[in-house]
């Protein structure tokens, strides 16, 4: 076996790794061939157009060294591995000795350790696991081990269009700018040509001499000379002779001649001394640089515009690139700048048809009516290779926002999905897609005499169909039909199925239509949806059952002033869906909200929001409570210099309009108010706080100094005192610490310790102690 080892000698002692073949050298060069019995040096040598081997020389063993020596400059192109993984892990430990919300607890400790795993398979291939586990001492919260693989057409199509904007410059078309810079570099040359020669110092010597041939030249009389007395002109005259191209016939007939007889006439002297061959030449290099020097300014301008028009197309492309969303549309994009698909592997190809593939814990999202924002543990594939479209999801369900609802009751049935969607057309396009879902689930309602909802055999189809009118403008329509049974009734599959087609019953129908639309010109976008749902439908989403509710959302965003002003405005009514919610509730409230922000550079930033809100709860007996208030708020913020200082400055105002008839709350038509001041003097931060709380037999007054201290981007500390005063009778004192180091080798460690109080019933001040411990490293 043969190992060949090319290396170019570019300089004396240095070897340089050759890629030619010996077939299409460029330069002369060794070839090294090692055999079993020792090293073969073979020497080229470039000739023209041809190669020649000038000789073999056989070095035996004794080249080891110099072997090694060239096998570690020559380096092949590194294969990629197998598999890549990149990532982060992360601990976190939390501990709090009261808390107040959803349920009262003392001295609770929760541990969460998750690691997010970015794995690369054959340089190509991207998946992305995530593996976390979450266990706590608390009577309600459930422990939980999550393991997510997925696969997500977006992290494949973000490695290809990576790879695509690394070329961007090899997809513009550079003839023309390639020779404008070739005449560039060749006007250069020239002018830095001519200027070497202009001035040289040997100019100003043959013009001085030349000056001096020409006044010798006028002294001669226009006589017979004997040439012994006047020899010291006669090679001058033959000089400019020589120099004078063209001239030569006319200066031979004229004055060659005459001298050769020992004569100079006064038509010849006339000829000869008529202009300086060299200060013509000088002048006429000098104007040529002058032209060549315009010419070079043209040339710069012209590049330039030439290399903005590039980088201008080179940026177009790259926007090109990251707009690219979907499969169909990497292929179109190939096409369009000569790029062939045999660039992509066959697997690339297969895996860009896959919207998604997710093994374990995944969030499944797939339409308003059918299966919305569910956690599902099983499996969940979506693909879409144009022009038809596939889904298919099976699992156990789980709402993991209820979890301290499920825990310890084990008499709770499992819940499961099973989904099939098929269509034509592409997902982010005009598509038609049909939905069959079927599983079991358990409402989990409460109702007044503490009985949980039965486990219901839910059953129902839809039919979803996108229209959009061009990429800032879609529709999204959908109409199901729906049938379920409670746990302990005999029916059979087929008789639900029989309920959801059969067209003469409407109490089990839901509709559903969206919009989105934006306006690039007035930077306007508008969204909203409206929803019904009737009394007997239902779905794996979390709709109210017997109930016929209606529900609706508009939501605009306007900028205005070059994007300086941000308003948003909204309507709403039974928008939100609540895991606790009872079988019939339905809201009649219709909520508005608007807000409005302005940033102007170097100016504060200044956001005014009014918004009314609602949340539900659960009474002692298990009734669900809906407590309504309306909210204002106003934020302003300002980083400034004073001096050499660097400052920033907050202040918020948060008012709650309620009422002690309308809410279940103890504190009710409030207001806040915070100011924070910072000064940022490295390596030091120190800030300084006030706000206050003023409600009806509630005045609480917070003042909070904090230092903060980093050293190197390694260790951060920082400490606060807190002096809480309550409707100036009673003094608190409370305080924070906090330490985070960073090391390179292992990671990022912070601790955090808050001492503060909350408000209790009797309207007083409650002990809180908060500590924190957290661990996190990327790899």
């Amino acid at each position: 076996m043969l190992l060949s080892l090319c290396v170019h000698y570019m300089y004396a002692q240095q070897v340089q790794a050759v890629v030619s073949p010996p077939g299409n050298l460029l330069f002369n060069f060794t070839e090294f061939i090692k055999t079993d019995s020792g090293l073969i040096i073979r020497q080229y040598y470039k000739n023209g157009c041809k190669n020649y081997l000038v000789k073999d020389q056989f070095m035996g063993d004794s080249v080891k060294a110099p072997l090694e020596r060239i096998a570690q400059v020559y380096k092949e192109p590194a294969k990629p591995k197998f598999i890549t993984v990149h990532g982060n892990v992360l601990y976190n430990f939390f501990y709090r000795s009261q808390i107040d919300t959803p349920f009262a607890e003392n001295n609770v400790m929760q541990h969460l350790v998750q690691t997010n795993l970015n794995v690369l398979l054959k340089g190509k291939y991207p998946l992305r696991v995530t593996i976390s586990n979450r266990s706590s001492n608390s009577a309600y919260f459930k422990n939980a081990t999550d393991v997510n693989v997925q696969f997500n057409r977006g992290y494949l199509l973000e490695n290809i269009k990576n790879n695509l904007k690394q070329r961007a410059d090899e997809l513009v078309k550079t003839d023309v700018l390639s020779m404008a810079e070739r005449q560039y570099k060749e006007q250069l040359s020239k002018a830095a040509q001519l200027k070497a020669w202009i001035n040289s110092p040997a100019r100003t010597q043959e013009i001085v001499e030349e000056k001096e041939r020409l006044l010798r030249i006028k002294s001669l009389p226009n006589e017979a000379i004997p040439l012994g007395k006047n020899i010291q002109a006669l090679p001058t005259l033959k000089d400019i002779a020589a120099s004078k191209k063209g001239s030569e016939n006319k200066f031979s007939q004229n004055g060659i001649a005459a001298v050769a007889k020992g004569k100079i006439t006064s038509k010849a002297k006339e000829f000869i001394s008529s202009d300086s061959s060299v200060l013509k030449k000088y002048n006429a290099k000098k104007e040529e640089l002058v032209k060549l020097e315009k010419d070079i300014k043209q040339s710069t301008g012209k590049l330039n515009q030439l290399k903005k028009n590039m980088q201008d197309s080179v940026n177009k492309i790259k926007r090109e690139i990251n707009s690219l969303r979907s499969g169909t549309g990497l292929y179109a994009f190939m096409k369009k700048h000569g790029i062939s698909k045999k660039e992509l592997t066959d697997a690339q190809k297969l895996l860009l048809s896959v919207n998604q593939i997710g093994i374990g814990r995944t969030w499944v999202d797939y339409s308003e009516l059918t299966v919305k924002n569910i956690s599902l543990s099983g499996i969940n594939v979506e693909m879409n290779p144009a022009p038809y479209y596939f889904a298919f999801a099976a699992g156990k369900v789980n709402y993991r926002f209820r979890d301290f609802i499920l825990k310890g009751n084990n008499t709770l049935p499992d819940q499961s999905l099973y989904l099939f969607r098929a269509g034509i057309g592409q997902k982010e396009k005009n598509n038609l897609i049909f939905t069959f879902y079927n599983g079991k689930k358990s409402v989990l309602n409460y109702t007044a005499s503490n009985n949980p909802a039965s486990l219901q055999h839910v059953l129902g189809v839809s039919a979803e169909a996108k229209l959009a009118l061009n990429e800032n403008n879609y529709i999204i329509a959908e109409i199901a039909k729906s049938s379920f049974q409670n746990a302990g009734q005999q029916q059979s599959s087929s008789t639900l199925i029989g309920k959801a087609f059969d067209w003469k019953i409407h109490s089990n129908e839901a509709y559903s239509i969206k919009l989105f639309s934006q306006y690039p010109q007035t930077d306007t976008k508008f969204t909203g949806y409206y929803k019904k749902t009737g009394e007997n439908f239902q779905s794996f989403n979390l709709y109210p059952l017997n109930v016929n509710q209606d529900a609706y959302m508009l939501r605009v965003n306007q900028y205005l002033w070059k994007r300086k002003i941000a308003i948003d405005a909204s309507i709403r009514k039974n928008d939100f869906v609540s895991p606790i919610a009872a079988p019939s509730f339905s809201s009649k409230t219709v909520f508005k909200s608007i807000q409005a922000s302005l940033r102007v550079k170097k100016y504060p930033f200044i956001s005014v929001g009014y918004y009314p809100s609602s949340q539900l709860s659960l009474s002692n007996n298990n009734l669900l409570v809906e407590n309504q208030y309306n909210t204002l708020n106003a934020i302003t913020s300002y980083s400034y210099q004073a001096g050499k200082t660097s400052m920033n400055t907050n202040a918020v105002f948060t008012k709650f309009y309620n009422n002690s008839n309308d809410t279940g709350f103890i504190y009710f038509n409030a207001s806040n108010y915070t100011v924070t001041q910072s000064f940022y003097l490295a390596p030091f931060i120190v800030q300084g706080s006030i706000s206050m709380i003023d409600q009806k037999d509630l005045h609480l007054l917070t003042i909070e100094p904090l230092l903060s201290y980093q050293y190197k981007n390694i260790v951060t500390l920082s400490g606060s005192l807190k002096w809480n005063r309550l409707n100036n009778a009673q003094t608190l004192f409370g305080s924070t610490a906090a330490v985070s180091f960073y090391l390179k080798k292992l990671g990022s460690i912070q601790l955090n310790y808050d001492k503060t109080y909350i408000p209790g019933y009797n309207k007083e001040l409650k002990p809180v102690d908060i500590g924190r411990a957290g661990f996190y490293r990327e790899f």
